[in-house]
């Protein structure tokens, strides 16, 4: 089996082991594991060649960092009882100290202070895309940059501290097209919308409220569309620009962009 491959695969049952907490398991969901996340995380520590035993702990810490992210995003005060509201509030705090303790158990503490100015941006980014009143935004460049930001701040500023900033472009255009395809599918498959969208929604038709009309929704997906397609052209470019990445990471970016191709091929037929 490739090495890469094996290494995710073993930290995936770490980070599921370690998850296990019967009491949250009652009342809320477990978070889900982004396997696309752990592999370029990992790949980061591959291409500087460090020890397994070494950088296991820092992948943890990570991928534990950005399930805390997740869940204190889950919070929805309008939809769920206070227990629930409550109960995710706590399994977010309690991902966030495993972050901590697992970099301070293993001598790792030099990672929090470049960790947690990504954690920063995250969540400035977060902000402006959910607080229209104070961070008004009028172009769709202003709100593709937060979605980069929000999703690529974390392991940016891991690749920089382990002196891979080459990374940077790779993690940037990979986990930017990952969320863009989530936010689209999820509008077009189930209508619902998260804050990103409405905030997108809004920059496309500042003076609508309300539902939009068929033309208008048309015209949001046609636009996200071409938002997904752009960026899946980045992430071919910058894969190709890349001659050193691993095996395993290139044939899973390539599964992905196949998938999508397929996706959008798809959608073109039936318009026609």
């Amino acid at each position: 089996m490739d090495h890469l491959k094996r290494w995710v695969a073993d930290v995936k049952e770490e980070i599921i082991t370690a998850l296990h907490h019967p009491y949250l398991a009652k009342y809320i969901k477990q978070p889900e594991l982004d396997e696309d996340k752990l592999l370029l995380v990992t790949a980061l520590f591959h291409d500087k060649e460090w020890p397994e035993r070494e950088a296991n702990p820092c992948i943890l810490a990570t991928m534990f960092m950005q399930m805390a992210l997740d869940t204190h995003e889950d919070v929805h005060e309008e939809e769920q009882p206070l227990m629930v509201r409550q109960l995710t509030v706590l399994a977010g705090d309690y991902y966030s100290g495993l972050f901590y303790s697992i970099l301070a158990k293993h001598s790792l503490s030099s990672f929090i202070p470049s960790l947690s100015e990504g954690i920063k941006e995250v969540n400035e980014s977060k902000m402006a895309l959910y607080e229209p009143s104070t961070h008004p935004m009028t172009a769709v460049e202003e709100w593709v940059r937060s979605i980069e930001t929000t999703e690529s701040a974390l392991y940016c500023r891991l690749a920089d501290r382990l002196y891979a900033t080459s990374f940077r472009p790779l993690l940037q255009a990979i986990l930017l097209w990952k969320r863009l395809i989530h936010i689209r599918d999820v509008w077009e498959q189930s209508r619902l919308s998260s804050m990103a969208f409405l905030r997108y929604q809004h920059i496309l038709f500042p003076h609508v409220e309300g539902e939009l009309t068929s033309e208008q929704r048309q015209h949001v997906t046609n636009t996200l569309q071409q938002l997904v397609q752009q960026t899946s052209e980045r992430v071919e470019r910058v894969v190709n620009e890349r001659t050193s990445l691993p095996a395993y990471l290139v044939e899973r970016i390539h599964e992905m962009l196949r998938d999508e191709l397929s996706i959008s091929n798809m959608k073109l037929a039936e318009e026609g």
